[in-house]
């Protein structure tokens, strides 16, 4: 159960860090350079297209390692 608890963590400092990137780019970096709205939105589009399949592969992590695991010890059993 520890390492669901170290997972939900870490996927939540995941998410906080991919909405301080957002944030930042919608906020800092038009002060920081002129960008115009339409090259901003395709960033910040770019990196959320980027962004959900890696997350997706990361959220199915666990029961990979569960699925292998059970592999491993039906393997055993056949032995």
């Amino acid at each position: 159960m520890t390492a669901f608890k170290t997972f939900a963590i870490a996927t939540g400092w995941g998410n906080l860090l991919f909405f301080t990137i957002v944030g930042l780019l919608l906020f800092v970096l038009p002060q920081l350079a002129t960008v115009s709205t339409p090259i901003l939105s395709a960033y910040i589009l770019t990196i959320t297209y980027l962004l959900v399949p890696f997350q997706n592969i990361l959220q199915r992590l666990p029961a990979l390692f569960r699925a292998n695991v059970a592999l491993q010890k039906v393997e055993r059993m056949t032995v």
